[in-house]
């Protein structure tokens, strides 16, 4: 006779999983592209790697001013994203428009409206299924879902009694139906942990307004706090600093660090914002340095760094990398990248489980009292 909480939480698994799935799958395909954004860019796009691997990086002025003349009239960059691997393409952001280049020539090789560029596609699907608020809601809540499976399935996989070689193997000699249910259970559990993570983190992102003061109030701390950043000119007519100023000053602060973000000022009131990363840590950001310069004068007005933010800003700073797989190099991104896959064939074994099961309701019904079906639990 089959336990109660047992039926419970085969109940719950399996009505999350016919909830969720078909979301959990868009979601997923396209988080496995998402593990190696650059490269899929590329690939995508059809750009090569930069010509010079070794050439070194151009100051941002060069870049910025072959990105505004291959830009059209009234476009100015917003954002200079330098490549997190020797080799690839440097990425200029605009409100419209997405531009790759070689940062070590400054070559432009491709402007792609933002419509069209592929990260940005792929993210706002993997974000918003196309859906604006309605699609966030949507993912958020199958993230949250994803978790419970995960919950739920480990505990209906979860021995009773004797461990023994079988709870991890697939049996391919005793039918499909058990080979079906040992993929299912053996798949669920090689990638339960990254798939937890995963949805524990994609909640976080969708939901970030309501989880963010959770965790303040967890770790007794508020958000790091920030000073006014509004710039006035020390005299009339003074002229701001050039970039390649700005980053000098940023570099000084942080010597060995390496540049990773560049925000040109939004107006003549606003600063520079540079980001710096120590080498190899690109993708994770966990100990990235951002400061803000003063456009006129170079002054360091605000930075921000594990040493200076609040504990709940640290923490909420591992949201990223744990819901991406970048803090721990490729071999986190690679298991990250085949567990955005676990959902497929889980979504199908799981479907043939569910069928089956319906299958053998009615024949349960017409049989003899006392001679209940043997279930795959039991094989």
């Amino acid at each position: 006779m089959r336990t109660p909480w047992k039926s419970r939480f085969r109940a719950l698994h399996r009505w999350l999983a016919l909830a969720a799935s078909l979301p959990l799958i868009v979601v997923a395909t396209t988080g496995a592209l998402l593990a190696f954004p650059e490269q899929t860019r590329r690939i995508l796009s059809g750009d090569g790697p930069a010509a010079a691997a070794g050439g070194g990086l151009l100051p941002p002025s060069a870049l910025l001013s072959a990105v505004e003349a291959a830009l059209p009239e009234g476009e100015s960059v917003s954002r200079l994203h330098y490549p997190a691997v020797p080799g690839h393409l440097l990425i200029a952001e605009t409100p419209g428009y997405r531009v790759a280049l070689d940062p070590s020539t400054a070559g432009v090789r491709r402007v792609t409206p933002v419509g069209r560029d592929p990260v940005a596609v792929l993210t706002r699907i993997h974000v918003e299924l196309v859906a604006g608020e309605a699609g966030r809601w949507v993912t958020g809540l199958s993230a949250g879902a994803l978790v419970l499976l995960c919950g739920s399935g480990l505990r209906l996989w979860w021995p009773v009694g004797r461990w023994r070689a079988s709870y991890f193997l697939v049996k391919l000699d005793v039918g499909w139906k058990r080979a079906n249910f040992d993929l299912h259970r053996a798949s669920g559990l090689a990638f339960v942990l990254p798939l937890l993570l995963m949805g524990l983190t994609g909640a976080t992102i969708a939901f970030w307004a309501v989880v963010a003061p959770i965790i303040y109030l967890l770790t007794w701390s508020g958000p790091t706090t920030r000073p006014d950043l509004n710039v006035r000119p020390p005299s009339a007519g003074a002229s701001m600093i050039s970039p390649d100023r700005a980053l000098a000053v940023a570099m000084a602060r942080h010597p060995g660090f390496e540049p990773r973000r560049f925000y040109p000022p939004a107006g003549p009131d606003r600063p520079y914002r540079v980001f710096l990363d120590p080498p190899g840590e690109h993708e994770v950001r966990v100990n990235e340095a951002r400061l803000e310069i003063d456009p006129y004068t170079g002054e360091i007005l605000f930075e921000e760094g594990p040493r200076s933010m609040s504990r709940g800003d640290r923490v909420l700073r591992w949201i990223l990398p744990l819901h991406f797989g970048t803090f721990g190099g490729p071999a986190t991104r690679l298991l990250y990248l085949a567990a955005c896959l676990g959902p497929i064939p889980l979504a199908a074994t799981g479907a043939v489980l569910w069928w089956n099961r319906r299958r053998k309701r009615p024949a349960r019904r017409a049989g003899a009292p006392g001679e209940p079906a043997r279930s795959l639990q039991s094989a």
